[in-house]
């Protein structure tokens, strides 16, 4: 995640930590250590900068205070391992998915349970429950989007709080309307698992698969506009505040 100030970036790593790595200084803080059994697998900043929040795979979402690192309020997410976490555009709710497809939304302010979906979406076909109720209730869908979705990887919401876009490590991106819940787009052609994704503006979406490569899209259009190679297989994807610097993460720790 990177704050509002743009003085640094802030990661979790395999070993539990929680670490500064301050820009142009070359130097690191560790803020949390915790223990290679609970990996970090998401931080998220509020939209104002003042808090940010991270969830484990201790499955323990923790509420930070930023300006000086302490954690405020934490509680658990769930019984199974954590697969993504995100924030409603004003910041107000958490949502986080596990890998079991169960999705839940909490109050940010006290960590209030506000739904719990529980079950698996697993093809269009097979109507379960849990992610595709999950879908409908958050975003309103009448329409359920067409594919199969065994286990969301990352939720990502346009800078304009108007689209999400969908992974779920398979060789395509779904990008839902935010207001109507309706799929207005797939993005195909990966080589490879779609691992991440991240809004550059309005139109332009990055994407990165497990080849390494990194791919701007118009994705109104579903055109690829350019492309990158990576040395590794891409894990994450995070935007500056000024949507001008881009952060990878790769598979080998880079």
């Amino acid at each position: 995640a990177v704050p509002a100030t743009n003085d640094g970036i802030l990661i979790g790593d395999g070993a539990g930590q929680v670490e500064w790595i301050y820009l142009g200084q070359n130097s690191v803080e560790t803020v949390f250590r915790g223990t290679e059994s609970a990996p970090i697998r998401e931080i998220v900043f509020t939209p104002n900068g003042e808090e940010f929040i991270s969830l484990g795979q201790d499955r323990l979402i923790r509420v930070w205070n930023a300006a000086d690192c302490i954690p405020a309020r934490s509680w658990i997410s769930s019984e199974e391992l954590p697969a993504a976490l995100t924030l409603t555009p004003d910041g107000k709710q958490l949502i986080a998915a596990d890998m079991d497809g169960q999705v839940r939304i909490w109050q940010l302010s006290d960590g209030q349970l506000v739904k719990q979906f529980a079950g698996h979406w697993k093809t269009a076909t097979e109507k379960k429950g849990g992610l595709l109720e999950a879908f409908k209730s958050i975003f309103g869908a009448e329409e359920e989007p067409k594919g199969s979705l065994y286990s969301i990887g990352s939720l990502e919401i346009t800078p304009e709080s108007t689209h999400v876009a969908v992974t779920s490590g398979e060789d395509f991106i779904r990008i839902f309307d935010l207001k109507t819940g309706k799929q207005v787009q797939t993005l195909k052609g990966f080589p490879a698992s779609a691992n991440a994704a991240c809004f550059l503006s309005a139109e332009k979406l990055v994407t990165g698969d497990n080849d390494g490569n990194l791919v701007v899209w118009d994705w109104k259009s579903a055109k690829q506009l350019r492309t990158h190679k990576l040395d590794g297989a891409v894990l994450a994807l995070i935007a500056s505040p000024s949507r001008e610097q881009l952060v990878a993460g790769l598979e080998n720790a880079k």
